[in-house]
């Protein structure tokens, strides 16, 4: 399975690659709405994606809006890290811009990759009601 980061920190999406290959999931990292946007077309098999909420130019929030107006990648599931659990404005943006599920930092690995998991079989299940 391959999941894209999107992280502007460099450390975060390191971190985040490293949990995820330490799992055995391939991780497709890149530092920008943009460069994901990009990764996306070019590999046609990334299973979901991970995304900071902020970032640069187009950040989290705005990089999932992108893919949910795109018919190619409307289903493809979004994690949503935000700084805080307390943070409950950060948390209601993830799902007002369209994540499906959201993580706080500090990351507790053992829940990133569950959740990972969790969205990966929810695509599986809805590409096969699909057909």
């Amino acid at each position: 399975m391959k999941v894209l980061v999107l992280s502007d920190d460099v450390v975060a999406r390191n971190l985040r690659s490293a949990l995820l290959s330490a799992a055995g999931v391939t991780a497709i990292s890149v530092d920008s709405g943009y460069s994901a946007l990009q990764a996306l077309y070019r590999e046609t098999d990334i299973a979901l994606v991970v995304v900071d909420r902020s970032g640069g130019a187009l950040d989290g929030a705005g990089f999932i809006r992108e893919l949910r107006a795109d018919a190619l990648f409307r289903r493809l599931p979004a994690l949503m890290v935000v700084a805080s659990q307390a943070d409950l404005e950060a948390i209601c943006d993830a799902f007002r811009c369209g994540a499906d599920d959201y993580i706080s930092e500090p990351l507790d690995p053992d829940e990133f990759i569950e959740k990972i998991r969790i969205l990966a079989r929810i695509r599986r299940v809805g590409l096969a009601a699909a057909f």
